[in-house]
């Protein structure tokens, strides 16, 4: 498919190329994305450097989910906190439930 984008086309040493495929494979972006996010960081575009990493994959999983999942467990832990608040015979009860790793030390019980 072609694209309206301008294209860059280098040859590099080989200390350079190393390196940028070092960072390319230690940030888990593709040789296209790690070139444009290079470039974004020099020229301090953040919006660009945003837009490619929240595509980026981890385990399957890209940064958007991430944060996705980490808000849904924000408004859950608020939640449980209202309930204790409300019904402070909940913390007992709450607290049996969770995993033993859940952060029951910032919990109020």
């Amino acid at each position: 498919m072609p694209t309206e984008k301008p294209k860059i086309s280098l040859y590099v040493p080989p200390a350079i190329y190393d390196r940028f495929i070092e960072y390319q494979e230690q940030s888990g972006l593709s040789m296209y994305q790690a070139g444009i996010v290079i470039l974004a960081e020099y020229f301090g575009m953040e919006e660009t450097i945003k837009e490619i990493t929240r595509r980026t994959t981890v385990g399957g999983v890209t940064l958007d989910r991430v944060e996705a999942i980490e808000q849904e467990l924000k408004e859950l832990k608020q939640h449980i906190e209202q309930l204790v608040t409300e019904k402070p015979d909940n913390a007992q009860l709450v607290s049996h439930h969770l995993p033993s790793n859940t952060y029951q030390h910032e919990l109020p019980f």
